[in-house]
């Protein structure tokens, strides 16, 4: 049997709300189109999950960000009904590797 995870759980939804309140997955997903062959989240929903890392993080470091998702995906997932893969914060996504420029 699993041990409860305890989380904390007021500063990442209000983040989130934030930006959907702002339109920011709409916005970036109406000028970025993924690639066909691209699968998991969508650039807007990557810029969701990017900004809120750094605003709960308080750091802007991509190496914490895969970590990070993956210690929040819970919460993470069911405020926003989205589906976080494993690889979906790695360094190496194309997005993310455009946001280094």
């Amino acid at each position: 049997m699993m041990a409860p995870k305890v989380e904390r759980i007021d500063t990442i939804p209000l983040i989130i709300a934030t930006l959907e309140k702002m339109s920011v997955q709409k916005t970036i997903d109406s000028i970025y189109l993924a690639h066909g062959n691209w699968s998991g989240l969508s650039y807007g929903q990557l810029t969701v999950l990017f900004v809120t890392y750094v605003m709960h993080s308080l750091t802007h470091h991509f190496s914490g960000m895969e970590s990070w998702t993956n210690q929040h995906k819970t919460v993470i997932e069911r405020v926003t009904g989205w589906t976080v893969g494993e690889k979906d914060a790695q360094g190496r996504t194309p997005l993310l590797k455009w946001w280094r420029c």
